[in-house]
């Protein structure tokens, strides 16, 4: 029994005794106060799981050790899904490299149930890894995993020693590792480690960025918006901006795109908390070379992520100030973009209107301004929808935004 549940038991015991006992009788005497005695229970310490995607100093890792982003995956070598993201990840270091930089991190994952020849590449990897060479292997074996998947395992260990030959390997203590099974048990410890974090049964790859689990679909582009996502961490604030504008004073804001300009007025009276974000974020050069990623003709233009996927944000979110009786009843309306389900979690994107939309909408995003110049310009944007191609071409260019600030009574200069 544990400790817990005897202090749990006694307390019930003590209550029900006390239920039971008969009413005191007679004159009433004073009473002496009751000496409390505390119960004072100590819980073992609780100690955190560890993450199956934080990097440890014996795995194999490409990319500076001081890399903003490190990306880790469990794979198989003979998965044709694990060839195509290790083309992914060495596009993404090298991409990235002037960005904070990328670290990559393999971890074998073995699915020996499904693939034959698994556990002797794993084998092969380990062996070359004895000689300093694991990431020249892991590249050969992944770049002709097409050949050999195709082999017996007898044709597959024979194509390895030619392999490790072309490698500059020493080829005979390469050859009676892997006939003496010097390496089975990392294919052993693999499993165990996968099997520990609940991975093995998992369909490879399992990806984590920063020690987190990449829960989206392990393609090229998904892996390139997450990676842009969280590098943007670096330029993200710890907190939303103080006071930085008059609020006597008008505000008109001034779009530079390579189509053309928008010009809007600024509702600094009715939504303050939005006006003020935006002119921050304007100013601190933020919106600088954003593009609208998301086109919908006649409908909206959507921009304000310097990652141009719609993951990006400033790192804080702001309130919704949408009781203003402001309405998307025309077009050339300029709102916050916020998650359907999240209250107060605007942050920086935010989307003009290229006509009215319908009542829903109204009360569910702040509506912080209005065009008053430029409807051509946002017109004439090009039509572009990730949610339905996310490869298309990226969005026409928001080169800056120029706030003008028109003092009370002023015409603005």
């Amino acid at each position: 029994m544990t400790t817990r549940r005897a202090f749990a038991l006694m307390l019930l015991a003590a209550l029900l005794l006390a239920a039971c006992a008969p009413a005191r009788s007679g004159p009433a005497t004073a009473l002496s106060p009751p000496t409390v005695t505390p119960f004072i229970v100590t819980l073992p310490p609780v100690t955190p799981r560890p993450s199956p995607f934080v990097a440890g100093p014996d795995d194999y890792a490409l990319g500076p050790e001081d890399a903003y982003l490190t990306i880790l995956v469990y794979c198989d070598f003979q998965a044709p899904a694990c060839a195509e993201t290790a083309v992914t990840l060495r596009d993404l270091r090298e991409r990235y490299a002037d960005a904070g930089g990328v670290r990559t991190v393999w971890r074998h994952s073995p699915q020996t149930d499904i693939y034959d020849k698994s556990a002797l590449a794993i084998q092969a990897a380990e062996a070359a890894a004895a000689q300093g060479a694991f990431w020249p292997m892991h590249d050969r074996l992944l770049e002709r995993q097409a050949e050999w998947t195709a082999q017996t395992p007898d044709e597959f260990r024979a194509a390895l020693s030619g392999y490790a030959g072309a490698l500059g390997l020493d080829a005979a203590a390469f050859d009676a590792a892997l006939d003496a099974g010097a390496y089975a048990d990392a294919v052993d410890r693999a499993r165990r480690r996968a099997a520990d974090f609940d991975l093995l049964s998992e369909a490879v790859p399992v990806i984590g960025f920063n020690g987190e689990r990449f829960s989206g679909l392990p393609v090229a582009w998904a892996l390139d918006a997450m990676a842009q996502a969280v590098l943007l961490e670096q330029r993200q604030y710890p907190d939303m901006p103080s006071l930085v504008i008059d609020l006597e004073a008008g505000y008109r804001a001034t779009l530079v795109t390579e189509k053309g300009d928008i010009v809007v007025e600024l509702f600094v009276d009715q939504t303050p908390a939005a006006v003020n974000n935006f002119v921050f974020l304007a100013r601190d050069g933020w919106y600088d070379n954003n593009r609208f990623f998301r086109v919908v003709p006649g409908v909206l233009a959507i921009t304000g992520d310097p990652t141009n996927t719609g993951l990006g944000g400033p790192g804080y979110t702001i309130i919704d100030e949408i009781d203003t009786g402001l309405t998307f009843a025309e077009g050339g309306m300029v709102a916050m973009l916020r998650p359907q389900d999240r209250l107060n979690g605007a942050g920086s994107q935010f989307f003009i209107t290229m006509g009215p939309l319908a009542a829903e909408y109204d009360g569910k995003h702040t509506i912080f301004g209005r065009v008053i110049a430029g409807m051509e310009t946002l017109e004439a944007l090009t039509p572009r929808d990730p949610l339905l191609d996310p490869l298309a071409p990226p969005g026409d260019l928001l080169e800056y935004i120029l706030i003008e600030e028109i003092p009370p009574g002023g015409e603005g200069s």
